[in-house]
């Protein structure tokens, strides 16, 4: 066995850049002490052809003596790597726990993105506490192969102070999906005099409820990272009352560059978060609105928010969770 070379197996590009965003930071520091390989499925999509050939490509790139880490989504690549030094991230159960895909789709799944990867591999480790938890409830026999390493925040994110907009704040809405919980937002800023900032593609239902409401809003969508670090720096307000999260980035790269931070008090935000944010019910438009509310017209408040949130996202910092990867790997 080769302790000193990680090959990292990754999804394909196409299929999105959320999860390369959060190992990135920790890879780059890895690969100052260890020979890093990394491998790109060939294949994006979850097809029984494309998982067979990205399967195949797996094969072809594998190294039996090296530790094998699978980053997220394609957890099925463990069944044809060696258990005994493959690592599994596994960053949330959206599909089993939040969207209401059909019961076939479920159960396979669970089979082939579950069960039968995380019983081959040697250890598993979970973005947070829930993450953990909510697996846990499907694999109780899993228990001592995980360990929770929260995502880091890349180093592109530092503080950059800005006078608060008292009189027509921006708020930075993150994300379009159903979970994201763009339509209570929308409804709970009716009437204040505050620009919306979204990000994400928005339908058509989502532009109807923003006419009838008459938000003053732009949209910003398909952005480069350092684009989005951008809008961060521009807004004064981040919002993010989600529905369902394995992790919440939104939270950190909000507070890092010093700005204040709804969101929702469910967990994992609650974990992540640790007081440093303002937590509403997101389920409730009038929680939403009172939050902003709250923000933006007590300076003292909004002033204690982006001290804590500033300490609170050291906790994330890539040399830290470096060294929690590199400890697994010593291990193994």
């Amino acid at each position: 066995m080769n302790p000193n070379k990680i090959i990292y197996f990754n999804r394909n590009k196409k299929a999105g850049y959320s999860i390369k965003n959060v190992t990135d930071p920790y890879i780059n520091q890895v690969k100052k002490s260890y020979s890093v390989k990394e491998v790109f499925m060939p294949r994006a999509t979850a097809g029984l052809c494309d998982i067979i050939v990205n399967l195949f490509y797996v094969i072809k790139n594998r190294d039996k003596k090296a530790i094998n880490h699978i980053t997220g989504d394609v957890l099925y690549c463990a069944l044809v790597l060696p258990p005994k030094n493959t690592i599994i991230t596994v960053h949330d159960l959206c599909l089993l726990e939040y969207h209401s895909y059909s019961k076939i789709k479920r159960i396979i799944y669970f089979i082939f993105w579950i069960y039968l990867p995380l019983r081959r591999c040697k250890i598993i480790t979970c973005i947070s506490l829930k993450t953990k938890t909510e697996l846990l409830k499907y694999c109780p026999k899993i228990q001592d192969k995980i360990v929770v390493i929260h995502n880091p925040i890349a180093d592109a994110f530092s503080y950059k102070g800005k006078e608060f907009n008292t009189g027509k704040p921006l708020i930075l809405h993150i994300g379009t999906r159903s979970n994201k919980n763009l339509e209570r937002v929308i409804c709970a800023i009716k009437g204040l005099n505050v620009a919306l900032r979204i990000i994400g593609d928005i339908d058509e239902n989502q532009l109807k409820l923003l006419c009838e409401n008459k938000i003053d809003y732009s949209v910003g969508a398909h952005l480069t990272n350092s684009e989005i670090i951008e809008e961060y720096i521009k807004s004064d307000i981040v919002s993010f009352p989600t529905l369902y999260e394995g992790f919440g980035m939104p939270i950190i790269e909000g507070q890092k560059i010093g700005r204040p931070v709804l969101s929702s008090n469910i967990d994992p935000i609650i974990e992540i978060s640790d007081g440093s944010a303002l937590l509403i019910d997101p389920f409730d438009i009038s929680s939403i609105r009172n939050g902003f509310i709250k923000i933006i017209e007590d300076p003292y408040f909004r002033n204690d928010l982006i001290i804590r949130g500033i300490a609170n996202s050291r906790r994330f910092d890539s040399m830290t969770i470096a060294k929690r990867y590199i400890e697994l790997y010593k291990k193994i």
